[in-house]
């Protein structure tokens, strides 16, 4: 499955006029690890390794339409979660466990972001409102799509539902980009000078 979602901030009152209408799913304490190399290899390259709450996941990004406008393309996401396909597409060999390969290949914990998250369904759409522990607020809309020709126009449809409620679709920075952005700039500028940022 690719996740198509994108990420607002919202303006005070935003977050209760998405939930109306909306069905609540559910609310998940959310602790995520990421790992990366010391030269930052894999997140340099929009790569995003984690372990949250004691599972592995990988997200790539795939293409979005070449005939999207620049200021509407974001990044959408390939979601690995067998341990197998990871170690495929690190090229990590099977020795032991993924962590302790991980480890022994020199990942590291490069940020840790720990939030609150509440699910809202609002078909076709999924709302996710996200709170950090250091009190960042964020909410992604996503559609799951199964076939890459189907990303731009599951795009399309979320941010014409995000205009259509007053959201501003301009780009943000994450929970992890900003976790990494305060913990370490010099892998926060890496991040800017790749074009990730």
């Amino acid at each position: 499955m690719i996740e198509v979602e994108k990420k607002f901030r919202l303006k005070p009152g935003q977050a209760e006029a998405l939930q109306q209408g909306a069905t609540f799913a559910r609310e998940v304490r959310l602790e995520d690890d990421y790992y990366d190399l010391d030269d930052w290899a894999l997140t340099k390259k929009d790569w995003w390794l984690r372990l949250r709450n004691g599972r592995w996941e990988l997200k790539h990004p795939v293409p979005v339409s070449p005939n999207m406008p620049a200021t509407e393309k974001y990044p959408q996401y390939n979601e690995v979660e067998d341990e197998a396909s990871i170690r495929k597409l690190i090229n990590l060999p099977l020795r032991g466990s993924l962590a302790e390969d991980l480890e022994t290949a020199g990942y590291t914990v490069v940020a840790e972001v720990r939030s609150t998250r509440r699910v809202f369904s609002r078909p076709p759409f999924t709302l996710d409102f996200d709170v950090t522990d250091d009190g960042l607020a964020i909410c992604e809309i996503e559609l799951m799509v199964d076939r890459t020709e189907e990303v731009s126009p599951a795009l399309e449809r979320i941010l014409a539902f995000a205009r259509e409620r007053g959201l501003d679709i301009g780009l943000i920075r994450g929970k992890v980009v900003e976790a990494i952005r305060k913990k370490n700039p010099k892998h926060y500028h890496a991040l800017v000078n790749a074009g990730v940022v």
